[in-house]
């Protein structure tokens, strides 16, 4: 009920829906850039694997040289 309510005003506000629902927004861009925004907080990072706290959970990437 409160996303519904949530998504309705971001609509009528023309606001993003990432903004007002608090959900993690991901973006790629090519094969080497990739931008994550409204998480909370860094779980691990290492070479090959980063872990991202979300409101949704927890956000995995894994990859090469990072």
């Amino acid at each position: 009920m409160k996303n519904r309510i949530k998504t309705k005003i971001s609509e009528s506000l023309e606001l993003p829906k990432e903004i007002i629902l608090n959900i993690p927004f991901i973006k790629i861009l090519g094969n080497d850039e990739l931008e994550i925004e409204n998480h909370k907080g860094i779980v691990e990072y290492s070479s090959n694997v980063v872990r991202l706290r979300s409101s949704i959970g927890i956000i995995k990437i894994e990859g090469s040289s990072f």
